[in-house]
């Protein structure tokens, strides 16, 4: 259902649909993270907690919207 600032044609819902072959391979996840083992999985956090990934510009996590 829309709230009171969403235009009633349009419902509150967002879909991403992904496929493709099996991958064969171990997951581990953690969070926004996925890697092959826990060890690369803990590499990884620890590279995004000391600034090693970079920086996300604040405007590029603005809602997109598409009508």
């Amino acid at each position: 259902a829309a709230d009171d600032v969403q235009d009633s044609r349009y419902g509150a819902l967002e879909v991403l649909v992904l496929g493709g072959e099996p991958i064969r391979e171990p997951v581990a996840q953690y969070g926004p993270f996925v890697m092959n083992t826990r060890q690369e999985l803990q590499q990884a956090v620890e590279d995004f907690q000391s600034g090693r990934f970079g920086q996300i510009p604040a405007n590029a996590l603005m809602p997109h919207v598409i009508r």
